[in-house]
């Protein structure tokens, strides 16, 4: 795993996000700190994950990740139970989502981000680690 991209993107990420979490959350406390840093790394993962493997194993692993984490928003209202926890710990409106680098990115096209987007992005992501084990176990 390429850990030092992994840690800049997260970085960036919370860099771009903090000041919205410290300026809006009404209740900032090492447990919300926490649950805010937790669930930047986990999105970083999610969303950028084929970047930064390097094993068949770890392109196996964000595959899975993946699958569970998209069953999860379908099973749960479209919402991910970190935003939810989030949302409540920092008193946010139940709807908010979160703040991330996908979404500057997206945003550069000068258009909102469309609602769900990010099954798009993350049906692309899943193709991609399929490529990818299929390259891997293949030998090509």
């Amino acid at each position: 795993m390429r850990w030092n991209l992994f840690g800049i993107l997260i970085f960036l990420q919370i860099l771009i996000t903090l000041p919205r979490f410290l300026r809006s959350c009404s209740r900032i406390s090492p447990k919300s700190f926490v649950s805010f840093v937790t669930h930047h790394g986990a999105d970083v993962y999610l969303f950028f994950g084929p970047i930064f493997a390097t094993t068949t194993i770890e392109s196996a692993i964000h595959l899975f990740a993946t699958v569970i984490a998209v069953a999860h928003w379908l099973t749960n209202n479209n919402q991910c139970i970190w935003t939810q926890i989030l949302n409540r710990q920092c008193s946010y409106p139940e709807t908010d989502s979160l703040d991330s680098i996908k979404n500057v990115i997206l945003s550069l096209f000068g258009r909102p981000v469309a609602p769900h987007m990010h099954y798009v992005w993350i049906a692309g992501l899943a193709v991609y680690d399929m490529v990818v084990l299929g390259k891997l176990i293949g030998g090509r």
